[in-house]
């Protein structure tokens, strides 16, 4: 368990051989803290803060990382630093490979091949909802919609075919788009 200002984790996932929890499910007051602890040696566990300076110096992280097996890579973001980052493991530990702004609540799908991977969510900066493509290898912007009307409420932007995505408004409007490149 963590102490001071740092809340508990959402939940563990697994990237090949390590099992991976981010701090701060609730509202902590200390940066959120990423851990990963090798399942067949526990004595091999690192952890990083990809955030540690934070509006408010408040730190939530309310949904599990997406975890990127293939590429080694964890995708992580902080409500409050307003940010994405990706970041690696290695054998000697965790490092930062990018950060961007992203402000997003929500689960988030990965999706193609290792080479081509992108991460699909919501972000909603400046106070307008969009459903955006973000390469996972970069941390750059591929794509993203225009605003939509109202917010959206689920918590996972739902894949479909023919490279289409799903999501819920409070609204209650149904919407499905498509990447255009």
């Amino acid at each position: 368990t963590e102490s001071g200002g740092q809340q508990p984790a959402s939940g563990a996932g697994v990237l090949g051989t390590w099992a991976v929890i981010a701090t701060n499910f609730l509202v902590g007051t200390e940066p959120m803290r990423l851990w990963v602890v090798d399942v067949r040696d526990s004595r091999r566990a690192f952890s990083l803060q990809p955030f540690p300076d934070t509006a408010l110096g408040l730190s939530c992280n309310p949904e599990k990382p997406a975890l990127d097996v293939e590429n080694r890579r964890i995708l992580v973001n902080d409500l409050f630093a307003d940010e994405l980052a990706g970041v690696d493991v290695g054998p000697n530990g965790l490092s930062v490979a990018w950060r961007r702004p992203m402000l997003s609540i929500y689960f988030a799908p990965l999706v193609g091949s290792a080479a081509n991977r992108e991460l699909v969510l919501p972000d909603f900066n400046a106070g307008k909802h969009r459903l955006t493509w973000i390469d996972v290898r970069t941390g750059s912007l591929v794509a993203r919609t225009q605003p939509v009307s109202g917010n959206m409420t689920s918590s996972y932007v739902v894949p479909g075919f023919d490279g289409r995505y799903f999501h819920i408004t409070d609204e209650g409007g149904l919407y499905s788009v498509r990447a255009v490149r």
